[in-house]
């Protein structure tokens, strides 16, 4: 499983790896001398898919930050920030003009959404703060990031294709 979960992570950031020369942190004229410093990849979330997605980012040479509500031990070369994901304020701390955001943070649980659907509503608040975030700073984005292959349910072939007819099994 996880052999098979890294590659899918990594194409899915395979956008946000590339190195984007044109946009800086720097606020001023840049002389033909200066580096030109990429905006931080700020990753929200510290779980599997959060911490696949730092590690492939951090390895294209892009600046990481993960922020997550809990301490955690972030992948070497990755910063880690403790944060309330639903405060937009500390989230736009780690965040500079250009940044990208990877939202890879979760905690539903299937039958836990079925059996309260307030809960999966107020799983919703750290994703709207994010949004904010991202909307409060300059030329930054959002990749969402989930485990959404639920939505299918059994597919009627292999590899399933984004059109293909949703019938899912839970409420996850």
């Amino acid at each position: 499983l996880f052999t098979r979960l890294v590659p899918e992570c990594r194409d899915a950031v395979s956008g946000l790896v590339r190195p984007r020369c044109e946009r800086s942190i720097t606020t001023g004229p840049v002389s033909l001398g200066s580096p030109i410093v990429s905006a931080p990849v700020v990753v929200i979330g510290s779980g599997f898919i959060g911490r696949a997605a730092a590690e492939a980012i951090r390895d294209s040479g892009r600046p990481t930050v993960m922020a997550a509500r809990r301490s955690f031990d972030p992948p070497l070369r990755v910063r880690a920030v403790t944060c309330e994901p639903t405060d937009v304020d500390a989230l736009m701390t780690s965040m500079r003009p250009g940044s990208d955001v990877v939202f890879a943070a979760g905690s539903s649980v299937p039958a836990g959404d079925e059996n309260d659907p307030q809960g999966g509503v107020d799983a919703l608040v750290p994703l709207i703060a994010a949004l904010e975030a991202v909307r409060r700073t300059t030329d930054a984005s959002l990749l969402f990031v989930s485990s959404g292959g639920a939505v299918y349910g059994e597919p009627d072939h292999l590899p399933v294709a984004e059109d293909h007819p949703l019938r899912p099994l839970n409420a996850y």
